[in-house]
């Protein structure tokens, strides 16, 4: 996974742009909300291994418009061309206009957003980093490995290691705003059994770098297995 700004919302950043530009000439006010994030989870224990998308993953776009004293949303992640879009945005302010008169409507007198013109890109990614996923598996294996031949008392152990990139891009009249950053997660959990007594213990670290995430995992793990096996004792 490359370093660069969502090449989703790049290549529909002229397609949005004219919307929120059509939709400003037509409402008191509209803009959109454009995300694309993508990762994935690996979890890793003493019996299986498993890799699925990221719980956090998404795509697809909130376009929002005040008009009239009211505010009204439209979502979609399907991108098509700005007239189809448009078309959408007014079906659905139509649709909450006749809802007018609803208890369930506020209405506000004034617009809300009194904008400050900004045109600029924030990037996070300079320290994101993502392992081969055949390293990473081999580095959980390990950590459970070196755990349970460590401590008797460990029955089993998992290990999950996630990651997400994240581009996000917002447009209205004033503003043209991207951005770009990552993260990633290593967790650990045991459980240990003595005497019929079973207890658990996890714990995790985070960082931009899978590896720099693995590697604080790695410091906090012979406390993750002592707290667990002290457990025992409570």
């Amino acid at each position: 996974m490359d370093k660069k700004f969502s090449l989703f919302l790049e290549n529909n950043y002229k397609t949005l742009k004219a919307v929120i530009e059509k939709l400003n000439k037509k409402y008191d006010y509209a803009s959109v909300l454009a995300s694309d994030c993508e990762g994935k989870k690996i979890i890793v224990s003493n019996k299986s291994v498993s890799v699925k998308d990221s719980s956090w993953q998404e795509r697809g776009c909130v376009i929002r418009v005040f008009h009239n004293g009211l505010y009204s949303e439209y979502s979609f992640d399907d991108i098509k061309s700005e007239k189809e879009i448009c078309k959408k945005v007014e079906e659905s302010i139509d649709i909450k206009e006749h809802l007018y008169k609803s208890i369930y409507v506020k209405e506000y007198k004034n617009v809300l957003y009194q904008e400050d013109t900004i045109e600029k890109t924030f990037s996070r990614m300079g320290a994101f980093e993502v392992l081969p996923l055949d390293q990473t598996i081999n580095e959980c294996k390990k950590i459970i490995d070196d755990s349970m031949e460590e401590n008797e008392y460990i029955i089993s152990a998992r290990c999950d290691v996630e990651y997400l990139k994240i581009s996000k891009m917002f447009l209205s009249r004033k503003k043209d705003l991207k951005q770009s950053y990552a993260w990633a997660t290593a967790t650990y959990q045991c459980v240990v059994n003595r005497n019929d007594i079973t207890k658990i213990n996890y714990g995790g670290k985070s960082d931009i770098s899978m590896n720099d995430a693995l590697a604080k995992l790695k410091k906090a793990i012979s406390k993750i297995n002592d707290d667990a096996t002290k457990l025992l004792d409570a």
